[in-house]
């Protein structure tokens, strides 16, 4: 993390973030987007999280985007990406007690995508009841 960091990758995201949103509700899903990414390569959410804070933060402050909804979506976003991937140490986890393969878990979810939907849900509501 301190590699992509020092190189300047979350600048580079941060940068091609702002260039495409221009409006609260892209910020909202620049930011949900930024932190799947992160996490679906570092695998560990927390450290996702800690990672994206800064760039988070920044495109909040551009968007005035309250602090506690930048955090909320950095952690549901980092929840999402967390669930789903086949990889992340609780699927492994999971599949290995069960002994079956991760990938044959993934039918049988349904939280993430509730979360997903609700996530999003909040996204528009935002738009179309004029919020920010």
């Amino acid at each position: 993390s301190q590699i992509i960091s020092h190189n300047g990758g979350l600048e580079y995201v941060l940068k091609k973030a702002e260039k495409k949103a221009s409006q609260p509700i892209h910020g909202r899903f620049a930011i949900f987007l930024l932190v799947c990414f992160v996490n679906c390569a570092i695998v560990i959410n927390t450290i996702s999280i800690v990672l994206t804070g800064p760039i988070a933060t920044k495109l909040g402050r551009k968007y005035k985007l309250p602090k506690e909804e930048v955090a909320t979506i950095l952690d549901i976003g980092s929840c999402i990406s967390q669930g789903i991937l086949p990889y992340t140490p609780q699927m492994l986890l999971v599949s290995s007690m069960a002994n079956i393969s991760p990938i044959s878990i993934l039918p049988h979810l349904w939280y993430q995508y509730l979360l997903l939907a609700s996530l999003v849900g909040s996204f528009f509501s935002h738009y179309f009841f004029k919020k920010g």
